[in-house]
């Protein structure tokens, strides 16, 4: 009698376990087909900028290697998710930035320039994250960080891509023939030059410190960002788990009160 009453509790852990893993699966599955593809973007204001209302960027992108021609917009106002991220919901698949405009006001927007990742993935995982930089701080890391990336600003032509200039001796810029910039002759007179000089690499020298900080935080917040989907499966399961152990406990409890009683 004892053993069959052993048998019967076996038998029911059996059966709910089977029960919990099915539907487990099934609901994995239902939520996974029916979930939207989305990808994240990041808007990075550099440090020394402000967000204001109506910094508005259009981002034209296309499927990465489509050759129709075919392109979309996507207008976005960062300041009302300023360092945070914004979900948005694109077909599955690979995409290619092929131009960023600044449409606002803002006036260190424009005089530092800005930047954007080339390409960007969308899924149904929402792992995707494209980093949209502000300013020349966050523009420097971006290059630093990504191999393809599109920087807008002075040094850069229309393409985002990065061109070196000379000043001509008619004043107008002029490509460096070389690629290096030619050495310049030395003033007589050079000590408050020489102070100006000391005072622009010390502002370098922190510039670049900066940017090597910010690059380092946004690689480790990029690949949060992408470990995000698979840390909230892990959680469900976890709590899955935990919940059929403590009803296992319960089943137990609850044959061997029944047991005593009789």
């Amino acid at each position: 009698m004892k053993e069959r009453k052993i048998s019967n509790i076996i038998n029911y852990i059996i059966l709910f376990a089977i029960t919990i893993t099915l539907s487990t699966h099934f609901y994995i599955s239902f939520a996974e087909e029916n979930k939207e593809s989305s990808f994240s973007i990041k808007a990075i204001y550099s440090s020394n900028i402000k967000p204001e209302e109506g910094d508005i960027f259009e981002i034209t992108y296309a499927v990465n290697g489509d050759t129709s021609g075919d392109s979309a917009t996507i207008k976005v106002d960062t300041s009302t998710f300023a360092n945070k991220y914004l979900d948005v919901n694109l077909p599955e698949g690979e995409y290619c930035v092929l131009d960023l405009k600044y449409l606002g006001n803002n006036q260190k927007i424009i005089e530092e320039g800005y930047g954007i990742e080339t390409y960007f993935n969308a899924d149904t995982n929402g792992g995707g994250l494209l980093y949209l930089a502000i300013g020349q701080i966050e523009t420097e890391s971006l290059e630093k960080t990504y191999a393809d990336v599109k920087i807008f600003d002075a040094q850069h032509d229309e393409q985002g891509n990065f061109v070196k200039y000379d000043v001509a001796s008619d004043g107008e810029p002029e490509k460096w023939e070389n690629g290096e910039m030619p050495e310049l002759p030395k003033a007589e007179n050079y000590s408050e030059e020489e102070t100006e000089s000391d005072t622009e690499i010390s502002n370098d020298a922190t510039t670049e410190e900066t940017t090597e900080k910010t690059t380092e935080e946004n690689k480790k917040d990029k690949k949060d960002k992408e470990d995000e989907p698979n840390t909230t499966r892990n959680t469900i399961v976890l709590i899955i788990v935990i919940g059929f152990c403590i009803l296992t406990v319960i089943l137990y409890i609850k044959k061997k009160k029944e047991e005593r009683e009789k």
